[in-house]
């Protein structure tokens, strides 16, 4: 069955078609990535999965999948990205359904209201970069471990803000791991006073959005996944994104290593196996 994108936003599609493991980029049935045996052998034998049918692939995401319209409300957008976290096996322990009808109303309320705020505290949190702490850190799993500090804080910067503006589009499945962590990174360590802890607004961004996204990420991308988003290969949506933002294959997967990847992709199965034997 074709994938299909609803007037609500929301995709429907057979999973096994559309998904790969986002290290090797091959079909997730087929994968030899470790991580998922090891993380959820106990749930597949508990549902009764005979262990040769246990999927090996880990960091999985969606390919193939009909873009969403440039003029997609951010309502629609995040439909989208509900429906991604419904199909996923590991992402799906949350109740993506459950949150969008719960949280999601106030949320985007908020985020209308604290628009020029959460800018100005991704700002200032790329300013205090040279400094931070955390740089080394960052840029190693950024991939920026290479770079001289001004190229590392040039590029982590580039990734935050293409995580908030990411964020206020509401497409959110073209976010990668590691930008929801710096979203989260900005949040803890905003200056309480320019960004009071108990506004409210600003606290249902962090509760119901930003530590929701980046919570869902850490369910389904390990510690190898942090430069992948769910729709990787697809370029953000939205008001002020769709003609400046690149993918996240883009932004943080070399040239060498797409082409790589890519050609990967192109080989349908049957033929990878032969060329691989």
């Amino acid at each position: 069955m074709p994938p299909k994108l609803s007037p609500s936003g929301a995709l429907r599609f057979e999973t096994e078609e559309h998904t790969l493991c986002g290290l090797c980029r091959t079909p997730y049935k087929s994968c030899e990535c470790k991580g998922l045996k090891d993380n959820l052998h106990d749930w597949y034998v508990w549902h009764g999965v005979p262990s040769t049918m246990i999927p090996s692939a880990k960091d999985r995401i969606f390919v193939g999948l009909p873009p969403p319209p440039d003029n997609s409300s951010r309502t629609k957008l995040v439909k989208r990205w509900v429906s991604l976290v419904n199909i996923s096996m590991i992402m799906g322990h949350f109740d993506a359904n459950h949150w969008f009808s719960t949280k999601w109303e106030s949320l985007n309320a908020s985020m209308d209201a604290r628009t020029k705020l959460l800018n100005e505290m991704v700002a200032d949190y790329v300013a205090q970069l040279p400094t931070n702490t955390e740089l080394t850190v960052l840029a190693r799993v950024l991939g920026l471990q290479r770079r001289a500090i001004a190229g590392k804080v040039d590029g982590i910067a580039k990734e935050a803000w293409a995580a908030l503006r990411i964020f206020l589009s509401g497409d959110w499945a073209c976010m990668s791991k590691a930008g929801s962590k710096l979203l989260m990174n900005a949040f803890n360590t905003r200056d309480p006073k320019k960004y009071p802890r108990d506004d409210p607004h600003l606290e249902r961004i962090l509760d119901s959005g930003v530590s929701r996204i980046y919570g869902v990420m850490e369910m389904g991308f390990d510690k190898k996944g942090y430069c992948l988003a769910m729709e990787p290969g697809r370029r953000p949506c939205g008001v002020g994104t769709s003609t400046t933002l690149e993918t996240s294959d883009e932004r943080l997967i070399s040239k060498k290593a797409r082409k790589r990847k890519t050609t990967k992709e192109s080989i349908p199965t049957k033929k990878r196996r032969r060329v691989e034997s």
